[in-house]
């Protein structure tokens, strides 16, 4: 009787590792075909020109206004676009020290 289970739960194993390998195969196919992996890659960002990325990332910002959630790769976008325009200088904004605060001129 023992062996019976024995050989049955190992049946059931097989079968289970099978189907997770073929719904692992199908799932990565599906996202072959649809292209969605190639398409906003740090490669397909590094092809395109500055014009280029102006254009796809507007497209982005109105589906994102439209109401589907692009937030992400609207960061995405500003990253790049970014790194681009300033290279490696870290972004800095004017030092403005002034005792009660930015708005209010030195001549007090």
């Amino acid at each position: 009787m023992d062996n019976k289970i024995k050989k049955i739960i190992k049946v059931a194993g097989g079968i289970a590792a099978i189907i997770v390998t073929i719904g692992g195969t199908v799932v990565t196919a599906l996202a072959n075909v649809s292209g969605s992996n190639d398409k906003y890659s740090n490669k397909w960002f590094d092809s395109l020109s500055d014009d280029e990325l102006s254009i796809e990332r507007e497209k982005i910002r109105q589906r994102h206004c439209q109401g589907e959630d692009m937030y992400n790769l609207l960061h995405k976008f500003d990253d790049v676009m970014s790194k681009r325009a300033w290279g490696n200088e870290v972004p800095h904004a004017p030092a403005y020290h002034s005792e009660h605060g930015w708005y209010l001129s030195e001549d007090d």
